[in-house]
């Protein structure tokens, strides 16, 4: 069961940080700019050790916006 919580952190952030985009939310104020930073250096850190998940969820990210 451990084994599989880094999947869901990288899942969790992931989603957070998809939801925070500018495109989703429209006007960011200074919070949301905070948070989506935070939630870049948490992606940061979180890929020196699951780069592929990290990587994975970005494409993904980037694929529904262009989708958009």
């Amino acid at each position: 069961m451990a084994a599989h919580k880094p999947v869901e952190w990288v899942q969790a952030v992931i989603t957070r940080f998809d939801e925070q985009l500018p495109i989703k939310v429209g006007h960011q104020n200074t919070h949301s700019k905070v948070s989506i930073d935070h939630n870049k250096e948490c992606l940061i850190n979180i890929s020196k050790y699951k780069f592929s998940l990290v990587i994975s969820g970005l494409t993904t990210i980037l694929k529904n916006v262009n989708n958009m």
